[in-house]
């Protein structure tokens, strides 16, 4: 069933593609890139995999990624449904700090507006963040720094020529 698949990247990969290619709606991928994340800071146990694919409806062959009803969001439920397994199996705990935020609820998060969010990103260089599968993903921990050491104190700008 894996014989075709070099490992957890390759896999990740794999899956990556069947959701961008699915008609899934957008907040039903962006939740699964989320646990492809956590899919890929595992550690690589095929034997687990397969064991979670065996029951799913998902096969992959022809390095394709194929669902046994032929409905590309029901496969993707599918592949939620594997990836969860997998992860139950392997032992995966998620670190209460590598939380992954999409952008919406990272400038939450900041309380921030979804625009200001964009301005650090874009334009300031002052957050930085992973695009996966078209969305922009935050961590946590990464949120918090950018709250402690980045963001501007309330208050007026300084003035021209004084130090910050």
């Amino acid at each position: 069933m894996l014989e075709q698949v070099k490992g957890l990247q390759h896999l990740a990969d794999l899956l990556k593609g069947y959701i961008d290619r699915s008609d899934a709606p957008r907040p039903l991928q962006q939740r699964l890139f989320k646990l492809l994340i956590q899919f890929e800071r595992s550690e690589w146990q095929p034997n687990a995999m397969v064991k979670a694919l065996r029951d799913s409806g998902l096969s992959i062959e022809g390095g394709q990624v194929e669902s046994s009803t032929g409905e590309s969001i029901q496969g993707v439920r599918m592949i939620a449904g594997v990836l969860c397994e997998y992860l139950e199996r392997v032992g995966y705990v998620e670190d209460p700090f590598e939380q992954v935020f999409d952008a919406d609820e990272a400038a939450r998060y900041l309380n921030v507006s979804r625009a200001q969010l964009d301005t650090y990103v874009s334009r300031q260089k002052r957050l930085r963040g992973r695009m996966k599968g078209g969305a922009m993903l935050f961590t946590r921990q990464e949120l918090q720094q950018f709250n402690q050491e980045e963001r501007r104190k309330p208050g007026r700008p300084p003035k021209r020529g004084e130090e910050q």
